[in-house]
């Protein structure tokens, strides 16, 4: 580790190749070139911590999952807004608690159960301290695994070919939400999809429509349940788009 030490930015997090390949299933990274461990050693590539990988968060795997206990009273009462959720009565529901206390472990139960009634209906974001002046991380880093991009590798025609079909397959046009959602992701098709000629608070005025209708509306007729976990780190912009969903979750079959 003390090579690494020695090439390190300030702030950076840097691992060797094969540390990367153990933790990439849980974090995301991106090249920063081939460097020496010794002086005229061998090179080895080097990558830098980036971010938490959302599928892979606390939320997902039940698999590691301790047993439920002293919470079923607050099971249940989640079930029930999920219950009326599935008949169409959107609802909002916010878990409080001092740290430790198993709020995301309850989240979690409440995510599994749900998976079996709408297996693509379950969506999980997660804020993290340190991303808190980056314009909508959750959903950047959502939308990143849902499309299977790492950072610093993207494909940019493999990235466009994926978002067309996640919008579709929402019922989104095309041609209003492509060049929003690229912009975004910052990824560019100019031949397809130029970038928008808006000004800045049009632009992502139009961006949250987007993603709440992508979230949300369209064709979709599955349920669903969104989950956002350490809600107090979020993004000022994140923000204004959860309180657009708040707005507009009450008339679909959703919970938040």
């Amino acid at each position: 580790a003390e090579w690494l030490a020695t090439i390190a930015g300030k702030g950076q997090f840097l691992v060797s190749d094969e540390s990367r390949t153990l933790l990439e299933d849980h974090f995301l990274f991106d090249s920063v070139g081939e460097h020496a461990r010794v002086s005229g050693g061998p090179v080895s590539t080097v990558h830098r911590l980036t971010g938490a990988s959302v599928h892979h968060g606390r939320m997902n795997d039940r698999a590691d999952l301790t047993a439920l206990v002293g919470r079923q009273t607050e099971l249940a009462l989640l079930e029930e807004r999920w219950h009326q959720a599935l008949d169409g009565r959107g609802q909002v529901a916010v878990i409080v608690g001092e740290s430790g206390l198993g709020k995301s472990r309850l989240a979690r139960e409440l995510s599994y159960r749900a998976a079996r009634q709408a297996p693509e209906g379950v969506v999980e974001f997660a804020c993290f301290s340190d991303h808190q002046n980056s314009v909508l991380y959750p959903v950047i880093a959502h939308l990143r695994q849902e499309l299977s991009l790492q950072v610093g590798q993207e494909d940019p025609a493999g990235t466009v070919a994926a978002l067309e079909r996640l919008l579709a397959n929402a019922g989104l046009s095309l041609a209003d939400t492509m060049p929003l959602i690229l912009d975004l992701l910052d990824v560019s098709d100019d031949e397809r999809y130029p970038p928008l000629d808006l000004a800045a608070p049009l632009q992502k005025s139009r961006t949250l429509e987007a993603l709440l209708a992508l979230l949300l509306g369209g064709e979709r007729e599955e349920p669903r349940l969104l989950l956002i976990d350490d809600f107090q780190w979020a993004d000022a912009t994140f923000r204004e788009l959860m309180e657009l969903v708040v707005d507009y979750v009450r008339s679909v079959p959703a919970l938040v």
